[in-house]
C-alpha cells in the first residue's frame, strides 16, 4: 500500500490484515494516540452510511481519501465466526446462538436508526471480540431497501443469499433474516445448508429446498432457524426484536 498521501499522514500501516471483496485490508495505528484502525476501499454510498454509524458492534469512519476511495476505519478486536469454525468446528450451541442475538441485535440498531441492510451476512463478517461482544464488519454492499433495484446487480455472498436477492426480488430486513439463519446453521453443524456448486444450483436451492436434515438440529432450534429461513419473507419473524427473542429463549 501507498500511504505517502497527505490524507494517511496521520496513520502508520502496521500489516495487511488480508484481502476482501473490495482490495486489500491493513491493519493501522493513529500515530497521535496510537489507536488501531483499518485501511480499505469503501465507496461513497459506503461511506456516507459508515460516518453516521454510533452504535456498538459497528466500525466507525474515521477519515476518508475521496480521491482514492480508501477509509480509515476504527477496529474491532476479536476473531470472527469463520475463524472460530476454522479453528475448532461447529460451535456449541450456546456460542453460536449467542453470536446469533449478538448480530441480530447490531442488525435491529442499524435497520431501526438508518434503515439499512447489510446484504452480505456470513461467518467472516461477524466478528467476537476478546469479551464475548459482537460486531459486524465489512458493509461494502449494504444499502437501503429500493423496490427499483435489482439486486443482481450488487450481489452477496450467493452460500447465504435470501431467495428474494437470488430472484432479484426487492429486499426488506427479513433478508438480512435468512442470511443470519444459514449462518447460525453453519455455526451449529459446521458446514452450510446448500453446497451446490454452481450460482444456479444455489440459488435453485434458496429458492425452493427445504433445510438439510442433520442430527444436530432437532426440536426448537430447527424451529427457530426454519422460521428465519422460510422461503417467502412474510412468514419469517416479522422482525428483529422477535427474532432476538426467539433466540434468547433458547438460551
Amino acid at each position: 500500500m501507498n500511504d505517502a498521501s497527505p490524507a494517511w499522514k496521520e496513520f502508520r500501516i502496521v500489516r495487511r490484515l488480508g484481502r476482501g471483496g473490495s482490495g486489500d485490508v491493513w491493519l493501522a495505528e493513529r500515530i497521535s494516540d496510537g489507536a488501531p484502525a483499518v485501511i480499505k476501499a469503501v465507496d461513497a454510498s459506503t461511506a456516507g452510511l459508515l460516518e453516521h454509524f454510533d452504535l456498538p458492534g459497528l466500525p466507525r469512519l474515521l477519515c476518508r481519501d475521496a480521491s482514492g476511495g480508501r477509509a480509515a476505519l476504527s477496529y474491532l478486536p476479536g476473531v470472527t465466526l469463520r475463524e472460530e469454525l476454522r479453528a475448532a468446528g461447529p460451535l456449541p450451541a450456546p456460542a453460536a446462538l449467542s453470536a446469533a442475538a449478538g448480530a441480530a441485535r447490531v442488525l435491529a440498531g442499524v435497520w431501526c436508526d438508518y434503515g439499512w441492510l447489510h446484504r452480505d451476512l456470513k461467518p467472516e463478517h461477524i466478528i467476537r471480540s476478546p469479551e464475548g461482544a459482537i460486531g459486524l464488519i465489512d458493509w461494502h454492499l449494504a444499502a437501503a431497501p429500493d423496490p427499483n433495484l435489482d439486486t443482481r446487480c450488487r450481489i452477496g455472498t450467493p452460500a447465504y443469499l435470501s431467495p428474494e436477492a437470488c430472484a432479484g426480488a426487492p429486499l426488506d430486513d427479513t433478508s438480512d433474516q435468512y442470511s443470519l439463519g444459514i449462518t447460525l446453521f453453519e455455526l451449529l453443524t459446521g458446514r452450510r445448508p446448500f453446497r451446490q456448486r454452481s450460482m444456479a444450483g444455489l440459488a435453485a436451492a434458496h429458492l425452493a429446498e427445504p433445510l438439510p436434515a442433520t442430527p444436530e438440529l432437532a426440536g426448537a432450534v430447527r424451529e427457530l432457524l426454519e422460521r428465519m429461513t422460510a422461503k417467502f419473507p412474510d412468514e419469517r419473524f416479522p422482525g428483529w426484536i422477535e427474532v432476538i427473542d426467539a433466540i434468547d429463549d433458547l438460551g
